[in-house]
């Protein structure tokens, strides 16, 4: 099940108990992105109204894109790989 401000709470509580250094951007169209850097990586989540859009922003893929890497619509497998990408 998707719940666009549990996801948000939910990614926020995590990058602020990690302390890892993230940047919060919200949109007049409701949607939120948020850049999270991790040791050498940078992710950048995008939370939509009925999905959250999770990429990772390396030398292989440079570029900006409205076209995430990878695409939730339930919080529970947003919640694993998220974790798996950032402990």
């Amino acid at each position: 099940m998707y719940n666009k401000n549990l996801i948000y709470s939910y990614i926020l509580d995590f990058v602020k108990s990690n302390d890892l250094r993230h940047e919060v951007h919200e949109f007049l169209s409701g949607a939120i992105m948020i850049d999270i850097w991790k040791d050498n990586k940078f992710f950048v989540l995008q939370i939509e109204k009925e999905r959250v859009g999770f990429s990772l922003v390396d030398d292989n893929d440079p570029e900006f894109s409205t076209v995430p890497d990878q695409s939730y619509s339930d919080f529970e497998n947003f919640k694993i790989n998220f974790e798996k990408e950032l402990c």
